[in-house]
């Protein structure tokens, strides 16, 4: 065999084996790094698929987080680099959890229980914030927000609620922040799912998809009020307010329109 293919082989040797290697456990650790410039790591989850489940521990309770494959840069196993569809293979080879109930549980399959659900107390809030297109055209419509309450364990506690969200960014002309969007919405524990309870806060008068003077970043403050429990607050910086687009930039800069003819935006509806 020439030396040229020699050589290649051994370089797919060292990308594919670890992942052979993660396949082989339990639960692969992924280290993942997001667009908004976070770094997760935590175990496989074999729901892994439209999106990925990742598991993190967190003293004696597990939480899990859902993330869209698009809010992710980049994904690595022991150092090397995973695709989505090796994560989606890996994720489908593992086995179903073991779930050992405690000692003093009793199954009664056929007597239901009646007892209310307990609620377990808030400790604080949590969020991830992505900017989204949530209708027919070409522009990103605003933020889409996934609230996490948790409780002192860390973890997910849905409960009924009410958000008011602030975006705050500064103006290419101006060094002083100012204030370009404001929500308020009520949130019901029936809304929340694994992946939080999501929450759309569209732009209105000050939009930074089409008033290019915004800064492309921003800082989203959200304060959480859940009645017997309290107010709780949490923000997220260099959160990315408009697309990230070098040809529209290029294209503004020579035309002073930020989208191509035929394209339907917000404008034309």
């Amino acid at each position: 065999m020439p030396s040229f293919r020699l050589g290649r082989l051994a370089m797919l040797a060292v990308l594919i084996l670890p992942l052979a290697v993660a396949a082989a456990h339990a639960a692969p650790r992924v280290a993942v790094n997001l667009q908004d410039g976070r770094q997760l790591t935590g175990e496989l989850d074999r729901r892994t698929n439209s999106h990925l489940w990742l598991r993190f521990a967190q003293a004696d309770a597990e939480v899990t987080r859902v993330i869209d494959w698009r809010h992710v840069d980049a994904m690595h196993i022991d150092g090397v680099e995973a695709t989505p569809g090796q994560l989606r293979t890996l994720a489908a080879d593992l086995p179903e959890p073991v779930r050992t109930p405690p000692a003093t549980a009793v199954a009664t399959p056929t007597q239901p229980s009646t007892a209310p659900e307990k609620r377990r107390p808030v400790a604080g809030v949590t969020f991830d914030v992505f900017l989204s297109d949530w209708d027919a055209d070409v522009e990103a419509d605003g933020l889409q927000l996934h609230l996490y309450p948790i409780d002192a364990a860390g973890r997910l506690t849905p409960i009924d609620g009410t958000i008011t969200v602030q975006l705050v960014a500064s103006r290419q002309s101006r060094q002083r922040p100012e204030r370009m969007g404001y929500w308020t919405q009520t949130v019901r524990r029936e809304q929340f799912t694994p992946n939080g309870a999501v929450v759309h806060l569209p732009y209105r008068a000050k939009d930074p998809e089409l008033d290019t003077s915004i800064e492309r970043q921003g800082l989203v403050h959200l304060r959480l009020s859940v009645p017997g429990h309290g107010t709780f607050e949490h923000s997220r910086d260099a959160v990315r307010i408009r697309s990230y687009s070098p040809v529209r930039d290029t294209h503004q800069r020579a035309t002073g329109r930020r989208y191509f003819p035929g394209e339907r935006t917000r404008g034309q509806r």
